[in-house]
Protein backbone atom coordinates (compact mmCIF):
# COMPACT_ATOMS: atom_id res chain seq x y z
CA UNK A 1 0.00 0.00 0.00
CA UNK A 2 2.81 2.35 0.97
CA UNK A 3 5.09 1.79 -2.07
CA UNK A 4 2.44 2.03 -5.02
CA UNK A 5 0.47 4.62 -2.83
CA UNK A 6 -2.98 2.74 -3.15
CA UNK A 7 -5.30 3.42 0.03
CA UNK A 8 -6.87 0.18 1.89
CA UNK A 9 -10.66 0.78 0.78
CA UNK A 10 -9.44 0.18 -2.45
CA UNK A 11 -7.35 -3.06 -2.13
CA UNK A 12 -10.31 -4.60 0.01
CA UNK A 13 -12.62 -3.07 -2.82
CA UNK A 14 -11.05 -5.26 -5.37
CA UNK A 15 -10.32 -8.26 -3.16
CA UNK A 16 -14.04 -8.21 -2.48
CA UNK A 17 -14.64 -8.32 -6.41
CA UNK A 18 -11.44 -11.26 -6.63
CA UNK A 19 -12.79 -13.22 -3.90
CA UNK A 20 -16.40 -12.33 -4.26
CA UNK A 21 -16.74 -11.74 -0.63
CA UNK A 22 -17.24 -9.04 1.69
CA UNK A 23 -14.12 -6.91 2.59
CA UNK A 24 -13.82 -6.37 6.68
CA UNK A 25 -10.77 -3.41 7.43
CA UNK A 26 -9.87 -3.94 11.32
CA UNK A 27 -12.48 -1.29 13.50
CA UNK A 28 -11.28 -0.80 16.90
CA UNK A 29 -15.37 -0.81 17.91
CA UNK A 30 -15.35 -4.75 16.29
CA UNK A 31 -17.39 -7.09 19.46
CA UNK A 32 -15.18 -9.18 20.51
CA UNK A 33 -17.05 -13.05 20.06
CA UNK A 34 -16.14 -14.62 23.42
CA UNK A 35 -17.78 -17.99 22.72
CA UNK A 36 -16.18 -17.97 19.30
CA UNK A 37 -12.41 -17.58 20.99
CA UNK A 38 -12.50 -19.32 23.99
CA UNK A 39 -10.95 -22.88 22.49
CA UNK A 40 -8.85 -21.22 19.92
CA UNK A 41 -5.01 -19.79 20.51
CA UNK A 42 -3.84 -16.67 19.55
CA UNK A 43 -0.53 -18.23 17.93
CA UNK A 44 -2.81 -20.32 15.92
CA UNK A 45 -4.86 -17.71 14.43
CA UNK A 46 -1.86 -15.00 13.81
CA UNK A 47 0.34 -18.27 11.99
CA UNK A 48 -3.17 -18.95 9.76
CA UNK A 49 -4.41 -15.94 9.37
CA UNK A 50 -7.95 -16.09 10.05
CA UNK A 51 -10.18 -14.98 12.88
CA UNK A 52 -13.99 -15.79 13.71
CA UNK A 53 -15.71 -12.56 13.47
CA UNK A 54 -19.07 -13.06 14.67
CA UNK A 55 -21.71 -15.21 15.19
CA UNK A 56 -25.08 -14.90 13.88
CA UNK A 57 -27.89 -16.75 15.99
CA UNK A 58 -30.50 -16.58 13.88
CA UNK A 59 -28.78 -18.87 10.97
CA UNK A 60 -26.31 -19.91 13.01
CA UNK A 61 -23.82 -18.38 10.74
CA UNK A 62 -20.41 -18.00 11.98
CA UNK A 63 -18.40 -15.36 10.00
CA UNK A 64 -14.62 -15.35 9.21
CA UNK A 65 -12.31 -13.31 9.01
CA UNK A 66 -9.69 -14.76 6.25
CA UNK A 67 -6.34 -13.64 4.00
CA UNK A 68 -7.47 -16.05 1.47
CA UNK A 69 -11.05 -17.19 1.57
CA UNK A 70 -10.05 -19.97 -1.47
CA UNK A 71 -7.09 -21.79 0.51
CA UNK A 72 -8.50 -25.09 1.03
CA UNK A 73 -6.45 -25.69 3.82
CA UNK A 74 -7.36 -23.27 5.97
CA UNK A 75 -11.41 -23.46 5.23
CA UNK A 76 -10.82 -27.04 6.23
CA UNK A 77 -9.27 -25.75 9.52
CA UNK A 78 -12.50 -23.37 9.84
CA UNK A 79 -14.75 -25.99 8.93
CA UNK A 80 -13.61 -28.47 11.93
CA UNK A 81 -12.73 -25.74 14.17
CA UNK A 82 -15.85 -24.50 14.36
CA UNK A 83 -17.99 -27.43 13.97
CA UNK A 84 -20.83 -25.71 11.52
CA UNK A 85 -20.81 -25.62 7.71
CA UNK A 86 -22.89 -22.67 7.83
CA UNK A 87 -19.79 -20.06 7.77
CA UNK A 88 -19.55 -16.70 5.66
CA UNK A 89 -15.94 -15.39 4.83
CA UNK A 90 -15.23 -12.36 4.88
CA UNK A 91 -11.39 -11.33 2.92
CA UNK A 92 -9.27 -9.30 4.85
CA UNK A 93 -5.74 -7.74 4.79
CA UNK A 94 -2.92 -9.71 6.35
CA UNK A 95 -1.95 -6.56 8.76
CA UNK A 96 -5.78 -5.63 9.80
CA UNK A 97 -6.45 -9.90 10.25
CA UNK A 98 -3.16 -9.59 12.17
CA UNK A 99 -4.74 -6.42 14.09
CA UNK A 100 -8.06 -7.60 14.81
CA UNK A 101 -6.60 -11.26 16.47
CA UNK A 102 -4.73 -8.71 18.92
CA UNK A 103 -7.27 -6.75 19.35
CA UNK A 104 -9.77 -9.77 20.41
CA UNK A 105 -7.19 -11.31 22.49
CA UNK A 106 -5.73 -8.15 24.43
CA UNK A 107 -8.66 -6.10 24.57
CA UNK A 108 -7.56 -3.60 22.53
CA UNK A 109 -5.29 -0.84 23.72
CA UNK A 110 -6.16 -1.69 27.26
CA UNK A 111 -5.25 -5.36 28.91
CA UNK A 112 -7.71 -5.88 31.12
CA UNK A 113 -10.61 -8.88 31.90
CA UNK A 114 -12.09 -7.78 28.95
CA UNK A 115 -9.83 -9.58 26.62
CA UNK A 116 -9.74 -13.33 25.64
CA UNK A 117 -7.29 -15.10 27.80
CA UNK A 118 -5.01 -17.25 25.87
CA UNK A 119 -5.24 -20.45 27.81
CA UNK A 120 -2.28 -22.26 28.10
CA UNK A 121 -3.88 -25.13 29.94
CA UNK A 122 -2.43 -27.61 27.36
CA UNK A 123 -5.45 -28.46 25.34
CA UNK A 124 -4.94 -27.81 22.14
CA UNK A 125 -7.28 -28.09 19.06
CA UNK A 126 -4.79 -28.52 16.54
CA UNK A 127 -4.77 -32.14 17.06
CA UNK A 128 -8.43 -32.58 16.26
CA UNK A 129 -7.57 -31.50 12.77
Amino acid sequence: MDQNRIEKGQIGKSLSYFYKCPFIPFDPKMTIPYELLSKLKKAFLLQNCWVPINWDLSTKTVEIGIDDPTDLVKTDNVSVLMKTKNIKYFVGIKEDIADIITYFYEGGTETTKEAVPDSDDGYDMIPDI
